[in-house]
């Protein structure tokens, strides 16, 4: 009788893997309101950037759910560790000041919309 061992590995493997992954929805004008409630200055090319910078530089080492279940006080803190840790491992500034501060708000209102 052949074992069951692997195939349940697997399925554990895959499970865990969908457990931590989140998706990210394109910004629309109507999550741009809802933005602007917490950052009236935030515009609609600032939420897709960002969105395209969390898919390209967070998600390379791993997944968003944890992310969004930070507070954003943990978020704040633990942010520019991990963005010295991607300029690292690009081996150049990928993500400057200016960017890090920019995927934080983004971060900070797909929380609170609960897109996440």
């Amino acid at each position: 009788m052949r074992s069951l061992r692997p195939y349940l590995m697997a399925g554990l493997l895959t499970g865990l893997a969908a457990c931590g992954s989140v998706k990210l929805t394109q910004p629309t004008p109507d999550d741009l309101k809802q933005a602007q409630v917490i950052y009236p200055d935030m515009t609609l090319e600032e939420m897709q950037e960002s969105k395209m910078l969390v898919e390209q530089n967070c998600t390379r080492c791993h997944g968003l759910k944890t992310a969004f279940q930070t507070s954003n006080e943990e978020l704040a803190e633990v942010l520019p560790k991990m963005v010295n840790g991607a300029n690292k491992k690009a081996g150049q500034v990928v993500i400057d000041e200016a960017k890090k501060d920019q995927i934080y708000r983004y971060m900070v209102v797909v929380k609170e919309k609960g897109k996440a």
